[in-house]
Protein backbone atom coordinates (compact mmCIF):
# COMPACT_ATOMS: atom_id res chain seq x y z
CA UNK A 1 0.00 0.00 0.00
CA UNK A 2 1.12 3.67 -0.50
CA UNK A 3 0.28 6.93 0.20
CA UNK A 4 -0.40 6.53 3.80
CA UNK A 5 -1.39 9.78 5.88
CA UNK A 6 2.10 10.55 8.32
CA UNK A 7 -0.75 10.07 11.42
CA UNK A 8 -1.54 6.40 10.47
CA UNK A 9 -0.16 3.38 12.82
CA UNK A 10 -0.50 0.02 12.71
CA UNK A 11 -3.27 -0.48 14.59
CA UNK A 12 -4.95 1.65 12.05
CA UNK A 13 -4.17 -0.27 9.36
CA UNK A 14 -4.84 -3.81 10.62
CA UNK A 15 -8.39 -2.51 11.69
CA UNK A 16 -8.66 -1.73 8.03
CA UNK A 17 -7.38 -4.97 6.65
CA UNK A 18 -8.66 -7.40 9.75
CA UNK A 19 -12.29 -7.63 8.46
CA UNK A 20 -11.09 -9.26 5.18
CA UNK A 21 -9.26 -11.81 6.36
CA UNK A 22 -7.30 -12.73 9.45
CA UNK A 23 -3.46 -10.13 9.85
CA UNK A 24 -0.41 -12.34 10.39
CA UNK A 25 1.59 -9.02 10.32
CA UNK A 26 1.10 -4.89 9.05
CA UNK A 27 4.40 -2.84 8.56
CA UNK A 28 4.35 0.77 7.38
CA UNK A 29 7.75 2.96 7.13
CA UNK A 30 8.36 6.59 5.52
CA UNK A 31 10.95 6.96 2.99
CA UNK A 32 13.18 10.05 2.94
CA UNK A 33 10.28 12.11 0.82
CA UNK A 34 7.79 11.72 3.44
CA UNK A 35 5.90 9.33 1.88
CA UNK A 36 4.06 6.29 3.84
CA UNK A 37 4.21 2.96 2.18
CA UNK A 38 3.79 -0.77 3.68
CA UNK A 39 2.55 -4.18 3.80
CA UNK A 40 -0.42 -6.30 5.07
CA UNK A 41 0.37 -9.45 5.32
CA UNK A 42 -3.01 -12.19 6.21
CA UNK A 43 -2.80 -15.48 7.41
CA UNK A 44 -4.50 -16.88 4.67
CA UNK A 45 -6.94 -15.94 2.18
CA UNK A 46 -9.59 -18.17 0.58
CA UNK A 47 -9.19 -18.07 -2.74
CA UNK A 48 -7.23 -15.02 -5.53
CA UNK A 49 -10.99 -14.11 -5.62
CA UNK A 50 -10.79 -12.72 -2.23
CA UNK A 51 -7.65 -10.98 -2.77
CA UNK A 52 -8.85 -9.56 -5.73
CA UNK A 53 -12.30 -8.64 -3.85
CA UNK A 54 -10.21 -7.04 -1.07
CA UNK A 55 -8.29 -5.40 -3.22
CA UNK A 56 -11.05 -3.63 -4.70
CA UNK A 57 -12.30 -2.82 -1.50
CA UNK A 58 -9.09 -0.82 -0.06
CA UNK A 59 -7.86 1.00 -2.98
CA UNK A 60 -8.56 4.20 -3.11
CA UNK A 61 -10.18 4.54 0.75
CA UNK A 62 -9.21 7.09 2.86
CA UNK A 63 -7.87 7.10 5.62
CA UNK A 64 -6.77 10.21 8.03
CA UNK A 65 -7.57 12.51 4.76
CA UNK A 66 -5.62 10.36 2.26
CA UNK A 67 -6.73 8.11 -0.57
CA UNK A 68 -4.58 4.94 -0.20
CA UNK A 69 -3.26 2.65 -2.94
CA UNK A 70 -3.27 -1.15 -3.04
CA UNK A 71 -1.74 -4.04 -5.31
CA UNK A 72 -2.08 -7.33 -4.33
CA UNK A 73 -0.02 -10.55 -5.34
CA UNK A 74 0.33 -13.99 -3.60
CA UNK A 75 3.40 -14.78 -1.82
CA UNK A 76 5.08 -17.24 -3.56
CA UNK A 77 5.23 -21.03 -1.79
CA UNK A 78 3.08 -18.94 1.34
CA UNK A 79 -0.56 -19.56 0.09
CA UNK A 80 -0.90 -16.26 1.52
CA UNK A 81 -1.78 -12.93 0.26
CA UNK A 82 -0.14 -9.74 0.39
CA UNK A 83 -0.90 -6.03 -0.19
CA UNK A 84 3.02 -4.55 -1.11
CA UNK A 85 4.05 -1.47 -2.67
CA UNK A 86 7.76 -2.68 -2.21
CA UNK A 87 9.12 -2.40 -6.24
CA UNK A 88 9.60 -5.99 -7.39
CA UNK A 89 12.02 -7.28 -9.46
CA UNK A 90 10.59 -8.24 -13.40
Amino acid sequence: MTNLHDEIEDRDLKRLFEPIAPVLRIVHVWDARDLGFGHARFVDLPSADAAVAAKSRLDGHEAFGSRMRVELYLAAGAGAAEADSAPRSR
